[in-house]
């Protein structure tokens, strides 16, 4: 599913505990950094893996104030989210 708004990351992640999530740091209302931070505030989503995306020229400098499972850089290869996610188990 893709959900265009902070707000609405949130509540669908409260709602439906996905096993993973894919957030973009770029978000209409709250960041990225916003939402996760909410994530690992509440019991339901604190431990559900989250890898941050971004066109952000220093993405590890945000990646760096932001708690989050791994990060990439956008453009990125799908091999490079595969690795991502394998190196999250």
């Amino acid at each position: 599913m893709t959900l265009m708004r902070g707000d609405d990351a949130v509540a669908y992640a409260r709602t439906f505990a996905p096993h993973l999530i894919l957030l973009d740091f770029l978000l209409s209302g709250k960041d990225g950094g916003q939402v996760a931070q909410e994530l690992r505030a509440h019991k339901r989503t604190k431990e559900i893996p989250i890898i941050l995306l971004s066109a952000h020229p220093n993405v590890d400098d945000v990646a760096a104030h932001v708690e989050v499972d791994a990060y990439i850089a956008k453009p990125f290869s799908i091999a490079d989210l595969i690795a991502k996610v394998a190196g999250l188990s």
